[in-house]
């Protein structure tokens, strides 16, 4: 074979691969159509992919575009999934969207291969980022199977079921976690917490919990325990005390906040202003606009060029 012929041909044979290579979605738009799709997966023993769309969207356009021919999605999908789409303004599209609570076009949901809700990604995703995703949700799909198992069984360790509790939340199921993560701080005896009760508590507590003073007594265990997950769990203390002070229209509980979490985000972040921040957002979700203009007044006089 000459060196022109053995060119072509390696043309030929690698075409299929870069130009072809896209998503092997089934387009579905009854029950009876999600039926066989889920029984092919089941069948393949593959988790299930549903692309939810519509048809005057733009990201769900440019994620068929962009995203589902892109080829190292389309082989990590179609070699993991069985993947659908449909329209979410079809009638069968928005009972299922309903069933699934869409919350935006286009929404993704993964689903095991007995129909179980596993996870979901919402919104235009690249391409890379749909990937590692992907890759995440299956990872922790299987490590909840482990520990779901273990805990039917009542053989769960704490250390596994602070693990447990964290990949349920990381893929997504929140209000499971949250029961879970109640049920884990029941066994929690005395003010000391151990490294994996940090691991839970540190993303359900508030200040006007019992384990809080503890918890900030040591920064430097914190950071270590929590590792990169660390910011994450801040963010979460400050929204559920946050709540809990407009609920109760505590300013006081804002204060604290200001005072005790301020510290121990400032290494971290240069941007995330907990000194005034609370303080803004709390008077404004309780609608006393008065004391939010006043502290605002206040706390940024010092700001002013003649044009506040």
């Amino acid at each position: 074979m000459n060196s022109r012929l053995f060119i072509m041909v390696l043309i030929l044979v690698a075409l299929p691969v870069w130009i072809g290579a896209q998503v092997a979605f089934i387009e579905v738009a009854t029950p009876g159509e999600m039926d066989a799709a889920r029984k092919k997966a089941s069948d393949q023993q593959l988790m299930l992919f549903v692309d939810i769309y519509a048809s005057w969207c733009g990201p769900c356009k440019k994620m068929d575009r962009e995203v589902y021919t892109n080829a190292d999605v389309a082989n990590f999908m179609n070699d993991n999934f069985v993947s659908v789409r449909l329209d979410g303004e079809s009638d069968f599209g928005r009972k299922f969207a309903n069933d699934q609570q869409l919350e935006g076009y286009p929404s993704m949901f993964i689903l095991s291969r007995d129909g179980e809700p596993v996870s979901k990604v919402v919104g235009f995703t690249p391409a890379d980022e749909l990937v590692k995703s992907l890759k995440g949700k299956l990872e922790g799909y299987r490590a909840v199977r482990k520990y779901r198992t273990l805990y039917s069984r009542g053989t769960l360790e704490d250390e596994d079921f602070a693990l447990y509790i964290a990949a349920v939340r990381n893929m997504g199921n929140q209000d499971e976690a949250e029961k879970l993560a109640a049920e884990y701080t029941e066994r929690i005896v005395g003010p000391r917490l151990s490294d994996n009760d940090i691991r839970v508590v540190a993303f359900y507590m508030d200040l006007e919990d019992r384990w809080w003073s503890e918890f900030v007594s040591d920064q430097d265990r914190i950071r270590r325990v929590l590792g990169g997950d660390y910011m994450l769990a801040m963010e979460k203390i400050y929204n559920n005390t946050l709540v809990r002070a407009v609920e109760e229209e505590d300013v006081a509980l804002i204060s604290k906040m200001a005072n005790e979490l301020a510290p121990m985000a400032a290494e971290e972040s240069n941007t995330w202003d907990l000194h005034a921040l609370p303080f803004i957002q709390f008077y404004y979700y309780t609608s006393q606009y008065d004391a939010l203009i006043s502290y605002v007044d206040k706390r940024f006089a010092s700001d002013r060029k003649d044009d506040h």
